[in-house]
C-alpha cells in the first residue's frame, strides 16, 4: 500500500473509533439515526475496492438496526408513490419531446480523448468561481480540509460522493479509471454539487437533513443543476470547439432519456414488489410489450432489453435531477443573485417535506415540468 493510500486509512481509522465511541454514548434516536447515516457512509467507502479497507469496519449497519433502514426504505417507497402519477406524465412528456423534434439519437459529435489535471481543476474550479456565492466559496476553500480523492477504481461509475454528517465532512471520489475527458469534469462538477448541499446542510440547517434528503425522489436535483450548468459554461465561454460541447450535452441528454425510459417503466410497474434493494421484477408482458411498441415508435434501440429487474431508485432520481437541473438553469439564467438565494431555501426544505412544492420559490411546478416548454424549447436549440 502506498504512503497516500496509508495516510488515508489511518483517518479512516480514527473516524470509525470516534464512530464507536459515539455510538455507545448515543441515547436519543435522533442521534443514533444520525450516527447510523454516519457509518453507512464510512462503511460504503471502505468496501471500494480501490481503497479495499473493510477490515477498518466490523460492525454492519444493517445489523445494528434493521429497523432505521426499513424506515429510510419505507419512506422512499412512499415518496414514489406519491408521485407515480407526476412520474408517469413527466416521464411520457420527456419522451415525447425527443421523439417529436426527431432528436439525433445515432449522430457523433467531437470528443476529445484526454484533459490534463491541471486543466480539469482549473476548468471545474472556475466554474465555480463565476457564481460569486458564499457556501459555494466556502465549499471551495475547505474541499482540502474534507476529503478529495482521485484514484483508480475498478467500477462503472465517474464519482462519488460520502457523507459523514457526524464530522460536518465528507468525501468526494473520482475514479480515475474513466478516461480523463470533458465528461470526467462534467462528474466532478457533479460530485461538487452534492458537496455544496451538505455546505449548506453542515452550515446553516442542522446535518439531520443530509439524512433526510435521500428519503426523497430529489437528492439528485442539485447536483446534475451544476453538472448541467457546468457544461452551459464551457458553451456559453466557448470554452471548447462547439461540436466538443455538443458532445458533453448529448451525453446529457441521453442519460436523461434513458432514465425517463426507466421511470416511466417504473410507473407502469407500480404493483410490483419493489425489494430492499430498490429494484423490481421487469415480469408483466403486457406493460413490457407496451414498452417493445414506444421504443419502434421513437426508433431508437439502443435502450436496454428491461427483461429482468430494473432499479427504481437509480431510475428516477436520476431523471428527476437531470430534467429539474435544465429548468432551473433556465431560472438562474433570468436573475443569477435571487436564483442563488432561493435555491438554497429550497434546498432546506424538500428534506423536510419530501415535496415537489418546495422548489417553487426557484420557479419550478408541477405544471411547468408537464408543459415540457423549456426542455423542447433546449432539445430543439440542441438539435440545430
Amino acid at each position: 500500500m502506498d504512503e497516500e493510500l496509508k495516510s488515508i486509512k489511518k483517518d479512516l481509522e480514527f473516524y470509525y473509533k470516534k464512530l464507536e465511541y459515539l455510538y455507545g454514548k448515543a441515547n436519543t434516536k435522533s442521534k443514533i439515526r444520525s450516527l447510523l447515516y454516519t457509518l453507512g457512509s464510512l462503511e460504503e467507502l471502505c468496501s471500494e475496492d480501490v481503497f479495499d479497507f473493510r477490515d477498518i469496519v466490523k460492525i454492519r449497519t444493517d445489523d445494528i438496526d434493521y429497523e432505521y433502514s426499513f424506515s429510510k426504505y419505507t419512506s422512499f417507497i412512499n415518496n414514489i408513490n406519491d408521485y407515480e402519477k407526476l412520474l408517469r406524465d413527466l416521464s411520457m412528456k420527456t419522451i415525447l419531446s425527443f421523439s417529436k423534434i426527431n432528436y439525433p439519437f445515432y449522430k457523433k459529435y467531437k470528443y476529445i480523448n484526454y484533459v490534463p489535471f491541471d486543466e480539469i481543476e482549473e476548468l471545474v474550479f472556475g466554474f465555480f468561481a463565476s457564481f460569486n456565492d458564499s457556501t459555494i466559496n466556502n465549499l471551495v476553500n475547505n474541499i482540502e480540509n474534507n476529503f478529495y480523492y482521485t484514484f483508480a477504481a475498478d467500477t462503472d461509475y465517474a464519482g462519488a460522493l460520502y457523507d459523514f454528517p457526524i464530522f460536518r465532512k465528507y468525501a468526494i471520489h473520482l475514479n480515475t479509471i474513466c478516461a480523463q475527458n470533458l465528461y470526467f469534469a462534467s462528474s466532478a462538477a457533479h460530485e461538487m454539487g452534492h458537496a455544496f448541499e451538505k455546505e449548506l446542510f453542515y452550515n446553516t440547517s442542522g446535518t439531520y437533513l443530509s439524512d433526510k434528503c435521500i428519503d426523497t425522489i430529489f437528492p439528485e436535483v442539485v447536483s446534475s443543476f451544476f453538472e448541467y450548468a457546468f457544461i452551459k459554461y464551457l458553451e456559453e465561454n466557448r470554452c471548447y470547439d462547439k461540436e466538443v460541447i455538443k458532445n458533453e450535452k448529448n451525453s446529457y441528454f441521453l442519460r436523461m432519456f434513458h432514465d425517463a425510459f426507466g421511470t416511466y417503466l417504473v410507473s407502469l410497474n407500480s404493483d410490483s414488489v419493489v425489494d430492499y434493494d430498490y429494484t423490481i421484477e421487469l415480469n408483466n408482458k403486457n406493460v413490457m410489450d407496451e414498452i417493445e411498441k414506444v421504443k419502434e415508435m421513437l426508433n431508437y434501440y439502443s435502450l436496454p432489453s428491461y427483461k429482468e429487474k430494473l432499479s427504481v431508485k437509480d431510475s428516477v432520481i436520476y431523471y428527476i435531477g437531470q430534467l429539474l437541473a435544465i429548468y432551473l438553469y433556465d431560472s438562474y439564467k433570468q436573475d443569477p443573485k435571487e436564483f442563488m438565494k432561493n435555491f438554497k431555501t429550497a434546498l432546506v426544505n424538500y428534506p423536510r417535506t419530501s415535496s415537489i412544492d418546495s422548489f417553487e420559490v426557484v420557479g419550478i411546478t408541477k405544471e411547468k415540468l408537464l408543459s415540457g416548454k423549456v426542455l423542447k424549447r433546449e432539445l430543439e436549440r440542441f438539435i440545430k
